[in-house]
């Protein structure tokens, strides 16, 4: 994603992910695979939402899949800034802090 992303930070946070430690690297991996799975699941999801025609069963669809969605990356985010996540059960994590948590350790 940094490399063709363009921003000015990418070879920074490329750097970063080749030297951080492994109780980082490990969850923060998982978390994106648990994303990616996520999407795609999600879009046969959507796909068969929106086959129903029923514009509110469409509406609440995407929506759950956008919370489900921005939770997998508020603890990607978290990892990144630093936290270590406990794993509670297959695919939640314990702990998960938001940005103002993460800011307030600083």
């Amino acid at each position: 994603h940094f490399e063709d992303s363009g921003l000015s930070v990418g070879p920074i946070a490329i750097r970063a992910y080749e030297v951080c430690q492994d109780r980082f690297r490990r969850p923060f991996d998982e978390e994106v695979v648990t994303f990616n799975e996520r999407v795609a699941l999600g879009c046969d999801e959507l796909a068969a939402a929106i086959e129903t025609n029923d514009p509110e069963f469409i509406q609440f669809s995407a929506n759950d899949l956008s919370q489900k969605l921005q939770k997998i990356m508020d603890r990607i985010a978290a990892i990144a800034n630093g936290a270590i996540l406990e794993e509670t059960t297959v695919g939640e994590a314990e702990g998960s802090m938001n940005q103002d948590d993460i800011d307030a350790m600083f």
